[in-house]
C-alpha cells in the first residue's frame, strides 16, 4: 500500500522501500549510496565505554566514555550525548574530566521517562553535549568524552552486572550514531582471603603469592597464613583465593604471577609505596606501570575495616 504496483517494487513488502538502483539489496531510501553497490551506510560516530571497569559492591566505579569516528574526521560539529543506567544498582555521583573542548553542558541524572535507549532495564540517564562553532570538534581522535563516576549499590551483587547504554540528542549532519552498550561484571571478591573482615601481609599476601606459585590445597592454606580469628575452613580460603583471581592481576597485564602481582599485594600489605611499591615487579605489558595507578587499584578491593 505505498502507491507503487508490487510488479514495479523492488520490495513488495516493504512500504518505506520501492526501489533499489545500485541492486546491493538495499533499498534507495535505507542506502547511504543508493547509486554505489559497494557503500550502504554512512559514517558513524561511535560511543562506548572504554578498558574493562569493576563494579564493586559499595564503592564508586568510574566509567571512562570513548568517542571515534569510522571514517576518522575529527573536524565535527559535536554531539549531544545521553548515558543510561540502573538506578536500583548505581547511583550517579559525579562528571570528572569531561572533555572540554565545545563543551555546552553536563547535567542530571534523569528519569528516562521516554526509554530513548529502548532498554527497559535502564531507567536513569545522565546528559552531555558539545557543539562545535567553527566544526573541528573533537579535534583528535579517539578521544575520551567524560568519566562518570556511580556508587554501585548493594542490589547489584544479586544481579551480577550493570548495564551502561547510550542514546544521542544530536549528532552530526551526515553521520549516524553508534551506541555500544557495556555489561559491567559485579565484583564481589576482596583480598581478604582468610575472611576475618582484615588484611594482613603474612595471611592474605602470603596466600596469593603461594597461589600464583601453583600451590593448592594443603600446600596453599595450613594454620600459619590463616587469622586466627577467620571463621573459614581451609577449603573455604582455598575457594576465596579461587575467586580472587579476577582481582589479582594487578599490573593489569593479562595474568596473574607470583613475583609481580603476588609481591605488588604483599608490598602493598606490608606499608611499601610510592616507587618502593613496584619497583622490579611490574611487567612491561601491564596496563597499570604507576605506583598511583596500582595503589589506587589494590584498595578497591581492600575489605572495609570497621
Amino acid at each position: 500500500s505505498d502507491g507503487t504496483g508490487d510488479n514495479a517494487d523492488a520490495f513488495p513488502n516493504d512500504a518505506s522501500e520501492t526501489a533499489d538502483s545500485d541492486s546491493d539489496g538495499v533499498g534507495d531510501n535505507a542506502d547511504y549510496a543508493p547509486n554505489d553497490s559497494t557503500v550502504q551506510s554512512g559514517p558513524t560516530q561511535v560511543v562506548t565505554v572504554a578498558g574493562n571497569p569493576a563494579a564493586v559492591v559499595g564503592q564508586t566505579m568510574s566509567v571512562e566514555i570513548s568517542y571515534d569516528v569510522t571514517d576518522g574526521d575529527s573536524t565535527l560539529t559535536g554531539l549531544g550525548l545521553n548515558v543510561h543506567y540502573n538506578s536500583a544498582l548505581i547511583t550517579f555521583e559525579a562528571f570528572s574530566n569531561v572533555l572540554a573542548t565545545d563543551n555546552i553542558s553536563s547535567a542530571g541524572p534523569f528519569n528516562d521517562s521516554d526509554d530513548s535507549d529502548a532498554d527497559t532495564s535502564t531507567d536513569m540517564y545522565v546528559s552531555v553535549a558539545w557543539a562545535s562553532l567553527f566544526g573541528n570538534w573533537p579535534n583528535v581522535l579517539p578521544a575520551s568524552l567524560a568519566t562518570i563516576d556511580f556508587m554501585v549499590e548493594e542490589a547489584a551483587k544479586d544481579v551480577g552486572s550493570v548495564t551502561i547504554d547510550f542514546s544521542s540528542t544530536s549528532n552530526a549532519v551526515g553521520y549516524a550514531f553508534q551506541a555500544d552498550s557495556k555489561d559491567i561484571d559485579v565484583i564481589t571478591a576482596t583480598y581478604d582471603f582468610d575472611g576475618n573482615g582484615d588484611y594482613d601481609a603474612l595471611t592474605d599476601g602470603l596466600l596469593l603469592v603461594r597461589y600464583a606459585f601453583g600451590l593448592h590445597g594443603d600446600r596453599l592454606v595450613n594454620d600459619d597464613v590463616i587469622a586466627s580469628d577467620s571463621p573459614l575452613t581451609h577449603q573455604q580460603v582455598e575457594a576465596k583465593v579461587v575467586e580472587g583471581q579476577q582481582i589479582s592481576d594487578i599490573d593489569g597485564n593479562g595474568n596473574v604471577d607470583a613475583l609481580s602481582d603476588g609481591l605488588l599485594l604483599l608490598r602493598h600489605l606490608f606499608g611499601f609505596s610510592g616507587e618502593n611499591l613496584i619497583r622490579g615487579v611490574v611487567h612491561p605489558d601491564g596496563t597499570r606501570d604507576t605506583h598511583e595507578e596500582i595503589t589506587s587499584y589494590m584498595n578497591r578491593f581492600m575489605p572495609t575495616v570497621a
